[in-house]
């Protein structure tokens, strides 16, 4: 009964193959049973050389026809693996690259800011420090940078498919980290009076911990653009 079931769902699953085969095995078959009850009289159904040489031929004929046909679906199957897999690592690539640019753009945001507190170091010439607006535009400004870092750390980091548990471990640690980081420096920035050794810690520790990820992001990268890219192999269009 399950045999009968397996051949019926790979029949009605395979039918031009099914097909086929009952055309180039029955069909041969009945053709010689014909022409053996109706070779009478004038009529002949040939040699057993001739008959030799047409199965020879026949079987021959549908042996290359069926190594053809599943050596060209084997290709094509592997060509569509190839394809899917060569997808996936461009999005990985992709996704890493917005993440490097991404951390890269935010480092910048923290050496402006590192120049703009040196207002607040009591070694400097108060008087030309403050004539400056901008270090103060810098400083208020660094809670944006930071949010529109964030947001677009968290959107790209979920497009990585091929992470590790213990490296989304990782990905929760540092998040957990930098956000912290981040948030002592804001509340030094914003404390008063100014503690500018206490500023230049803070910021110093959050400027590693995003030099850091950028290392690790860049060597994520160089692995996937080392590996192989088979590209020799693709589906037809």
């Amino acid at each position: 009964m399950k045999t009968t079931k397996r051949m019926s769902k790979f029949i009605q699953k395979h039918l031009a193959v099914s097909l086929a085969i009952i055309f180039f095995i029955f069909i041969p078959f009945i053709l010689q049973i014909s022409l053996c009850i109706f070779s009478w009289g004038i009529f002949s159904s040939g040699s057993n050389d001739g008959w030799l040489g047409f199965w020879g031929g026949y079987l021959g004929s549908t042996l290359a026809i069926g190594f053809a046909y599943f050596n060209t679906k084997y290709q094509l199957n592997e060509s569509k693996q190839n394809d899917f897999e060569n997808a996936v690592k461009i999005n990985e690539l992709n996704s890493l690259s917005s993440l490097l640019n991404n951390s890269m753009g935010f480092l910048s945001r923290i050496y402006e800011l590192e120049n703009a507190v040196q207002i607040f170091n009591p070694q400097n010439n108060m008087e030309n420090n403050q004539s400056s607006e901008q270090p103060y535009i810098i400083i208020n400004n660094f809670q944006k940078y930071w949010r529109d870092y964030a947001s677009q750390y968290n959107s790209r980091i979920t497009s990585l498919n091929h992470l590790t548990s213990s490296e989304r471990n990782e990905i929760c640690s540092f998040k957990i980290i930098t956000g912290n980081a981040h948030t002592d420096l804001e509340k030094e920035l914003r404390k008063e009076p100014k503690d500018y050794k206490s500023i230049v810690e803070k910021k110093k520790l959050l400027k590693n911990l995003i030099i850091e990820q950028i290392n690790s992001f860049d060597e994520k990268y160089k692995t996937i653009l080392s590996s192989d890219f088979d590209l020799n192999k693709q589906s037809p269009k």
